[in-house]
């Protein structure tokens, strides 16, 4: 994942909207790459690339097909190199402003790259809009979350998707007509997600959907209820997708292909709706208490560098937020990643 499949249907955001706020001035055209560029390139080849999925059903599309994707456009270059930078930044924290610095900058030129290529999608640059759809999803991650100097903005609504979730979500609505076309390339396998059509949690039994559907009592006549079922319905999906690679032996694991078990999350982000979205940023209960069980889902990746701290942050700002009535159900998501 690191991209799921496209949701169709999605306004065209600004462009304006897919800049990271506070680095709009570093963008710059330029195709120019320099020998420190070269250096992050093959850091890239030899450490992030691999501590991405850290899967063989996926590490040669990030190690290979994307920087062979990059030769030929540069925007997906300078994506490749702003996640790069990042990951160097999380390894190294005493250089982690200088490289932040960097990462954005690259970062800011490739949206802009992506932009133009949106603009004008053909049967060339397909796949380079969406290997860097893949690249951005990684740096807002990143940048947003173990990168980030809480410091500087407002951390609880940073943590419940201010900036970070329209930033990947945006991106993924320019790709629409790039959908067929990519299914019928290199990167076919990054757009298929198993059994996931088949997968049904009310006719099947799944580990924990008992925690996941308690919460369903918090919005009993409320008028929003359609949409947290909604919400709460695609959740329980993903966690039933997680669960059957618990069971599943390592040679069905190797033949099922890229979206494996750690997809789920990601599927969420891009599959709920913008009007549940709208409800969390409003901070309705309802909204919070599904957020916090994504949370749980989320805290499983906490060993991908771009994803450490995420899900026990945000169970840890809605439990804030809830504190007293909704003890109850939040209690699950509290357990599972040991906050007392």
């Amino acid at each position: 994942m690191l991209m799921a499949p496209l949701r169709r249907g999605q306004p065209k955001p600004k462009a304006s909207n897919l800049i990271v706020e506070g680095h709009e001035q570093s963008a710059s055209p330029t195709t120019t790459f320099t020998p420190d560029d070269l250096a992050l390139l093959h850091y890239w080849t030899i450490s992030t690339s691999l501590d991405i999925i850290k899967s063989p059903a996926g590490d040669h599309y990030w190690q290979q097909k994307f920087p062979n994707i990059g030769f030929q456009y540069t925007f997906v270059m300078h994506g490749i190199l702003s996640v790069t930078a990042l990951h160097l930044a999380y390894r190294h924290p005493a250089d982690k402003p200088r490289l932040v610095c960097i990462a954005a900058y690259h970062h800011n030129i490739a949206l802009r790259g992506f932009q133009h290529g949106a603009s004008q999608v053909n049967d060339g640059n397909s796949d380079a809009l969406y290997a860097f759809s893949c690249l951005n999803m990684v740096y807002v991650l990143a940048f947003f979350g173990p990168l980030c100097d809480g410091a500087s903005v407002d951390s609880k609504s940073r943590i419940l998707g201010d900036g970070w979730i329209p930033a990947i979500r945006g991106v993924d609505a320019l790709l629409h007509p790039v959908y067929d076309r990519v299914c019928r390339g290199p990167l076919d396998d990054l757009t298929k997600i198993g059994n996931w059509d088949q997968l049904d949690p009310d006719q099947q039994a799944v580990t924990h959907d008992d925690h996941f559907r308690s919460i369903q009592q918090v919005w009993e006549n409320n008028n929003d209820a359609c949409i947290y079922e909604e919400s709460l319905y695609i959740l329980r999906k993903c966690n039933a997708y997680m669960k059957q690679f618990e069971t599943m032996s390592s040679e069905a694991r190797a033949e099922w292909g890229y979206n494996q078990d750690w997809s789920a999350p990601y599927i969420w982000l891009h599959a709920t709706s913008k009007e549940y979205l709208d409800l969390l940023q409003q901070r309705k209960p309802p909204a919070l208490l599904i957020f916090a069980y994504f949370g749980a889902l989320a805290h499983t990746l906490d060993g991908s560098w771009f994803m450490e701290g995420w899900g026990r942050s945000i169970i840890l700002v809605v439990d804030e937020l809830l504190r007293g009535y909704y003890d109850r159900w939040i209690k699950w998501p509290k357990d599972v990643t040991g906050i007392k």
